[in-house]
């Protein structure tokens, strides 16, 4: 399938309609309102929007055994969380022309076995320190009101990070990708929050976090400043999580490697605050974007500068028309 954009809402609806009519539970339904020649004639002008039903499912993270009425859920909650009502607006551009490259991959995990080890941490810390902190970010200032832990691991062998899908019970972000992490408690430093809210959401102890570093104040799309703090867990099981069912519906694991496959990527056009930028997404088990997506280029742009060569434009100051 070749590469394409998703540019606006129609896009989308169109693609929702096929999943509808390709699911069985309405199948039926679609022939009797009007025969398969409509659902033939819609397949169609999705063909030449050039956007593939697998691109809908991985676009609106959910899976092909998925109820109708979920993908509905989640197309909804992709559309609200950036109204041009309240000051922004947004499209996805993917850049996944073909599946991941797993021969590369495999090749990557075996020269990134020492990523996370004494000499590539001390190196990490050093290229966050150098690291240029886009304007946007310098002018929210001190403080923060929430942090995150973004849990570097050896997962199944592999070096990995610890993500985790939001609970739907969850009335902020629910269903949405995420690291560990929560608001502060009063005269907590960064560090604090993040040991205690991934103790509350995973069961991991603060003491068998190694705290790497902390990384730049960054703002999420509720206006919330977010302090990223870095750390190693080591060697690290499914069996030795224990999430709270009442925040975490699941946690997964993507390999570094497979994180910095291009295949994976994707590009978040946003316009916020009198700028246009780019926010970088990942397709991986689920799609990763938002804030989340951000830190994540952040940090493998700091461990790991030699696998991870994706460019990012900067933010654009835009003219008083747009």
């Amino acid at each position: 399938m070749a590469a394409s954009d998703m540019r606006n809402r129609r896009h989308v609806q169109l693609l929702l309609m096929e999943y509808k009519r390709c699911s069985s539970s309405s199948q039926q339904a679609a022939r009797q309102a009007g025969g398969g020649a409509k659902g033939t004639s819609q397949a169609a002008q999705n063909l030449k929007s050039g956007i593939s039903l697998q691109e809908a499912l991985q676009i609106l993270n959910v899976d092909a055994k998925l109820d109708p009425k979920q993908v509905q859920k989640n197309y909804e909650h992709l559309f609200s969380v950036n109204e041009r009502s309240k000051g922004g607006s947004f499209y996805i551009q993917s850049k996944r022309n073909r599946g991941p490259n797993f021969a590369v991959a495999r090749r990557a995990c075996s020269t990134l076995a020492g990523c996370l080890g004494q000499a590539n941490k001390e190196s990490t810390l050093k290229n966050l320190e150098t690291m240029e902190v886009p304007k946007l970010l310098k002018i929210l200032g001190p403080g923060f009101d929430a942090a995150v832990l973004v849990p570097l691991c050896l997962y199944d062998g592999k070096p990995s990070v610890i993500l985790t899908v939001r609970s739907t019970r969850l009335k902020k972000h629910s269903g949405e990708v995420s690291f560990p992490g929560g608001m502060r408690d009063i005269d907590e430093d960064a560090q604090t929050t993040a040991l205690r809210e991934t103790y509350e959401e995973l069961g991991i102890p603060a003491e068998s976090v190694e705290v790497w570093g902390v990384l730049p104040t960054m703002l999420n799309k509720s206006r919330i400043k977010v302090k990223p703090v870095l750390g190693h867990l080591g060697e690290l099981r499914h069996e030795q999580l224990a999430p709270n069912l009442d925040e975490v519906a699941e946690v997964f694991a993507p390999p570094l490697a497979q994180l910095c496959d291009p295949c994976c990527w994707e590009d978040v056009h946003a316009k916020y605050g009198g700028y246009s930028f780019v926010m970088p997404g990942f397709l991986v088990q689920h799609r990763v974007w938002g804030l989340t997506g951000l830190i994540l280029h952040v940090v493998l742009q700091a461990l790991l500068p030699q696998h991870y060569t994706r460019n990012v434009p900067k933010p654009v100051l835009l003219k008083p028309d747009h």
